[in-house]
């Protein structure tokens, strides 16, 4: 019906039962319904009996009750408002100062429903705000009620904490309009008065602390950030009674919340402001007091990580519970709570329910910083996140986002390459890639050394190796392991999670710029990961295609003149003949193992070559073991080689 006052109800029944044929969807008749003096509105089926009977007795109601006259002139009341309500938001729009809003709609606003309605739901959490406003249209309704009427300002802010909660796990809608309310929630907090301070408790404490855990387990970064920071200043603003506040750690230069800060610090009308997120270096003095003020030699790092350490064993002091660890981890001033964090994650992720293990934590981890000079942090941040990627591969591709995102520190980039390299060995062998103790370490150089040493005069199968090999990668050295007992290998179901995140197309067009030196060592970082990582995949029913895929990334990157690339180019290369069989490996690579060579014997010309001499040894070691191979197999074929290489 297009004249709706001529209507007291609508129904919409004869395509209930056929969804796909459907003209109207039912969104968009209630929607119409609501416009339209807020129609009752049913959903009917005369073929299955859906809400017919609920319908009827529905129009008896509004025709006894006369809704339909009130309805017709409530219409009537909202379709003049509707006139006025788009001039009000362009005046909205060039204001300056809360206190302007009053000079525009006066201060009454208790006698004018429509006008209450709009400036409290539909601005706040219906419309997302035009980018040409001047000011933002929470921070002026929000200073315009604290001086108007105190108590529409709380209650507002009551159902703005309401959305805070539901928009905690909602994923469907649009990410600017759960923004816009956010800062609108904070806008209000803000300037609520003190004598309300008690009630506004009441609203955070009813739906703040139930949201941020779903906040937490959400994939979308930026949905995730902005529940944290909200959730954190409103409890920081209003504590339940009997708790402390929250501190999460944050990427100070991502733009979500820089611009968050800024709206948070900026002043009101009246010139008051908030501090809630103060500068990390603010707590220097407290790192330098709370570690050991002598030097830093061995002996006193280990008698400090061992006092620590007997602080996280009190059972008093332990919890399983991830959201406590990672409150754990958030301690600004307590070294030792701090540590214990640590040490409860180590002890609890092998055996944890794998749904528990969240990418809010790889995020924690990634991005956790070192408030007290630990000393080893690196090495237990390390174990784990080898921990996460072994219990949960699926956060591999997660976790390398963050590793690429402008805003990862170079250090942290490596730290998460080594830590995937420990995720698989963890998979593979069943043995961590670091271990915490000083005796595991030294034994576990005892054992490269002894593998290597065997590597270097000896090829897998055992035979005389032509030429010397420079660097022995950790899948030689699996082979070793495998000869003296057939092992179940759980990585190799998981080795294209580790892998693909790395060698990913858009992993070239980001901000990275290789020709800057620090830029193009990650980068060979990153290929000599990929490279070990396939080594490890050894005969997997996914090796070939996996290094198909390396290959073709590498002619992406082949012409960047670093010699850090070029020695991971050619790294990958040995390494790629290690990961299988040689027949399997001559079956799909043979042709391409020429234009390898081709390409070594290039290199060996270039100007990169001539300035760094000692990628000449690696150059001449990876073709001749190339060269072996191929030998090897033409030999095993019955070929005979015509031609000397």
């Amino acid at each position: 019906p297009r004249d709706s006052e001529n209507f007291p109800f609508v129904l919409l029944g004869n395509k209930i039962d056929n969804e796909d044929a459907r003209t109207v969807s039912a969104k968009r008749a209630q929607s119409w319904c609501q416009q339209k003096g807020d129609m009752p509105y049913f959903e009917v089926s005369a073929k299955d009996g859906i809400n017919v009977e609920e319908a009827f007795q529905s129009i008896a109601r509004s025709v006894l009750n006369n809704d339909f006259n009130k309805r017709r002139d409530e219409f009537f009341r909202r379709d003049a408002f509707a006139q006025f309500r788009t001039a009000l938001t362009e005046k909205l729009d060039a204001l300056d100062k809360p206190s302007e809003v009053k000079l525009l709609v006066g201060s009454s606003i208790k006698g004018n429903p429509e006008l209450k309605k709009f400036l409290t739901e539909t601005v706040l959490v219906s419309r997302v705000q035009p980018k040409c406003s001047r000011k933002r249209h929470s921070f002026l309704i929000a200073g315009y009620l604290a001086e108007v009427d105190e108590n529409l300002l709380l209650k507002t802010f009551g159902k703005l904490t309401e959305f805070f909660y539901k928009h905690s796990s909602n994923l469907f809608n649009d990410f600017e309009q759960q923004k816009q309310t956010a800062i609108a929630t904070i806008d209000f907090a803000k300037v609520i008065p003190e004598k309300f301070k008690k009630a506004a408790e009441i609203f955070v404490s009813k739906n703040v602390p139930m949201a941020i855990p779903e906040f937490l387990k959400l994939s979308h970064p930026g949905r995730r950030q902005l529940g944290m920071i909200t959730g954190e200043v409103l409890l920081k603003l209003f504590p339940p009674e009997g708790t402390a506040g929250i501190n999460f750690d944050y990427l100070e230069e991502e733009p979500l919340f820089v611009e968050m800060k800024k709206i948070i610090e900026e002043a009101n009308e009246n010139g008051e402001t908030l501090e809630l997120f103060k500068p990390k270096n603010a707590t220097t003095d407290q790192k330098k007091k709370t570690i050991l003020d002598s030097d830093d030699d061995e002996d006193s790092e280990e008698e400090f990580l061992n006092e620590l350490g007997n602080f996280a064993l009190k059972k008093k002091n332990r919890t399983e519970r991830i959201s406590c660890l990672i409150d754990k981890l958030s301690e600004k001033k307590d070294v030792k709570m701090f540590f214990s964090g640590f040490y409860d994650l180590i002890e609890v992720l092998p055996g944890i329910a794998i749904e528990e293990i969240t990418p809010e934590l790889v995020l924690r981890v990634i991005n956790l910083e070192d408030k007290f000079n630990l000393p080893k942090f690196n090495l237990f941040r390390q174990r784990i996140l080898e921990l996460i990627f072994a219990r949960r591969p699926e956060l591999i591709n997660y976790g390398v986002k963050l590793m690429l995102s402008k805003n990862c520190a170079m250090i942290d980039r490596y730290f998460v390459l080594q830590a995937l390299i420990g995720g698989a060995t963890l998979l593979s062998t069943g043995k961590s890639l670091v271990d915490m103790t000083k005796e595991a370490q030294e034994e576990l150089e005892k054992e490269k050394k002894s593998a290597f040493e065997l590597l270097e005069s000896t090829t897998v199968e055992g035979e005389e190796r032509t030429g010397r090999l420079l660097r022995a990668s950790e899948s030689l050295k699996r082979d070793i392991e495998d000869r003296k007992g057939e092992k179940k290998n759980a990585y190799l179901k998981y080795a294209p999670q580790f892998v693909y995140p790395l060698i990913q197309e858009e992993v070239t067009g980001l901000h990275l710029d290789f020709k800057q030196k620090d830029h193009a060592i990650f980068l060979g970082r990153l290929l000599l990961t990929a490279g070990i990582l396939i080594g490890f995949a050894k005969n997997s029913a996914s090796v070939v295609q996996m290094s198909q895929d390396l290959l073709l990334f590498i002619d992406k990157v082949k012409q960047i003149e670093s010699e850090d690339v070029i020695e991971a180019i050619v790294f990958c290369y040995g390494a790629i003949p290690q990961a299988m069989n040689p027949e399997v490996f001559f079956n799909h690579f043979g042709e391409e193992v020429c234009d390898w060579l081709e390409y070594l014997v290039t290199l060996k010309e270039s100007d990169v070559v001539e300035a760094y001499p000692r990628l000449m040894e690696v150059i001449e070691t990876t073709a001749a073991s190339l060269i072996h191979i191929v030998n090897m197999m033409q030999k095993k074929l019955g070929v005979e080689d015509e031609e000397e290489n």
